[in-house]
């Protein structure tokens, strides 16, 4: 298993077959092909991994979030 945080990391996701994560490095080399095809535009999602998760929650009556950590 590759480090996901690692710049020239590609590993497959294991929940979605025939799907990979790809490192800042591998990004370009490997929409190259489909962007000879004709592909125009790409979404590219972001996934920080050292983040801690907060669920933010809003009572309708107050304007002061409640955190759950």
């Amino acid at each position: 298993m590759c480090d996901r945080d690692a710049e020239n990391a590609v590993e497959e996701i294991p929940s979605m077959p025939e799907q990979f994560r790809y490192g800042v490095n591998c990004v370009v080399e490997a929409l190259q092909p489909v962007v000879a095809k004709g592909l125009k535009a790409v979404l590219l999602f972001g996934v920080p991994s050292k983040l801690i998760k907060v669920s933010i929650l809003f009572n309708s009556a107050s304007v002061t979030p409640v955190l759950f950590v």
